[in-house]
Parts: structure tokens; sequence; C-alpha cells
């Protein structure tokens, strides 16, 4: 996948990419409420803005044929009723073939990924959900996967599954939900805003329009998108990208100063996140697993 523009669907079903990966070195996804509902009310405010038209293009006086005509106004009304989202930092490990991993934008990336599925399983018939999963997986494993622990990854797999077999979306109260999860900072994150922006698309009416919602999200929300490589400059910049966060641990800083100079980083990683998960069930009445 090269650096250039791309829109949601480019990115989560580009043929070159089998799943897109939140590595181990990144932090979790920890979005609140109010970071959601700016990026959702943003979504929503340009989708209400696009309106259906049809362009009258010439060529040296001449008519354009049907197909050029359709084209050109599908590229206008893309750049002028778009949902930019900024620029997104990701490479490719030779080692790992079809993987991308995304070292920058991963909070707006999982939002919209949750809006998606969202738009395509909530309250929906099973042609919807379908759809989703012929579109958004690969391998029986979701197009955008966490990897910053194992417990993040297997609550992922399992929360979107859910989503899309089952009627109701209370996953906490199925018996597919484990007490190990509400321990992890990702799953906790997901479900929380998962169910604010259920709850938005209900109180906005939404989904009432929902084929054309769901093409909005695929083809008018935009990033750009840089591949760094696995190359030093790469990695000075994710420690560039994760050290603004005001988010972002101590211990989180550490760890990234550590792997980036590592010759073995995802065995690291893993190393690292274990001791984490460690340090969390012993935390006692610490707010977090740093000290």
């Amino acid at each position: 996948m090269k650096t250039g523009r791309y829109n949601m669907k480019q990115l989560l079903s580009n043929p070159e990419v089998d799943q897109i990966i939140i590595p181990e070195i990144q932090r979790d996804y920890v979005w609140h409420k109010q970071n959601v509902l700016g990026l959702l009310g943003s979504i929503l405010a340009h989708y209400k803005q696009k309106e259906s038209l049809s362009l009258d293009i010439k060529c040296k006086g001449k008519e354009l044929s049907e197909d050029i005509q359709h084209y050109l106004t599908e590229e206008y009304l893309r750049i002028r009723y778009n949902t930019h989202v900024g620029f997104i930092y990701a490479y490719h490990d030779p080692t790992y073939s079809g993987k991308l991993f995304l070292i920058d934008g991963q909070q707006r990336i999982t939002t919209i990924s949750l809006l998606l599925l969202a738009a395509y399983c909530e309250s929906s018939d099973k042609g919807y959900k379908n759809d989703y999963k012929k579109e958004y997986f690969k391998n029986s494993l979701p197009n955008l996967d966490y990897k910053v622990r194992e417990t993040a990854h297997d609550f992922v797999v399992s929360f979107i599954d859910y989503a899309i077999n089952h009627e109701d979306t209370d996953f906490k109260q199925s018996s597919e939900y484990y007490d190990i999860y509400s321990k992890d900072v990702t799953a906790n994150s997901i479900l929380d805003n998962y169910q604010t922006i259920v709850d938005f698309l209900e109180e906005h009416h939404v989904l009432r329009e929902r084929k054309n919602f769901i093409e909005y999200l695929e083809n008018y929300i935009e990033f750009n998108y840089f591949d760094t490589n696995l190359s030093e400059q790469g990695e000075r910049l994710y420690l560039y990208m994760n050290s603004r966060g005001e988010e972002l641990s101590e211990q989180e800083n550490v760890k990234a100063l550590l792997i980036a100079k590592s010759s073995q980083k995802l065995d690291d990683s893993e190393m690292w996140e274990n001791w984490q998960n460690f340090f969390w069930v012993k935390r006692g009445d610490n707010p977090n697993a740093d000290k």
C-alpha cells in the first residue's frame, strides 16, 4: 500500500493488505466519550450537507459518456463533502506478508471502524451483517486487529463476531465475555465507545438511511497515509508520535524507548506485556500499574 490519500474502504478492504495490526509496541485504545462524539458530530454534519446532483460536464463542447459523467460527479461530491481525518502512519514488515502495522492514527481508525460495525450490524437484517463480514474479514479474522495484548486481540475478535451473529449487542452479559476483559483498557474503551456510537445513531435517526450512511462512511471519510517502513526514521517517527498524547503513561514511553533499540521487537514487546499484565493484576489500590 503506497503513501497517498485513501478512504476508509480503500484502507480496510485493500487487496494488498490482509490485516491492519495495532502492534505490541502501541498504546491502548483510550479515546473518551467526548473524543468520540466530536468525531461523530463532524462526520454527521458533512454527511447531512451532501446532496444529490448531476453535473453537466463537456469536453470541447461535446457531451461526455454517461460513465465518465458519473465518475467525475462522484469525484466532485467526494472533494466537496468528504470528512478528512488527517494523517495515519504505518509500516510493512517483510517478515509478515500482508500485514500493515499502524503506529499513529489508531484512535481515529478504531473509532471509525466501530462506527462502521454499528452502521452495518446494529438492529439490521442478516444481509447487512453478512456484507460486513464479507468486506471486513479475511481468514475468519477482522481486518483491523489489536495485538497490544493477547487479551485485547481475543476481545476484539469475539466482540465483532458477537455483533455480527446476535440480535442484541449486550456482549458484556453474554457467555462469551470473560472477566479478564474487564481489566483490559482497550476492551473497556471499545465497549463504552461502541455504546456511545449506538446511542448517537439512534438519537439522530441515522440508520433510517442506513445504505446512504454506510456509503458515506466507506467512500467519503478520507485520510493521508504515510508508509514509514521499518527504518530508523520510522522508529523515530513512532517515538515522536507517541510522546505527544497526554494519555500516554510513563511506562509506555519507557517501553517505546526500550523496544526501539531491541533487535527482537515482537518477542520483547510480548515479554513487556506479560509483565505489565502481572503488575496490573497486582496493582492493589493504585489507579494503574506504572509504579
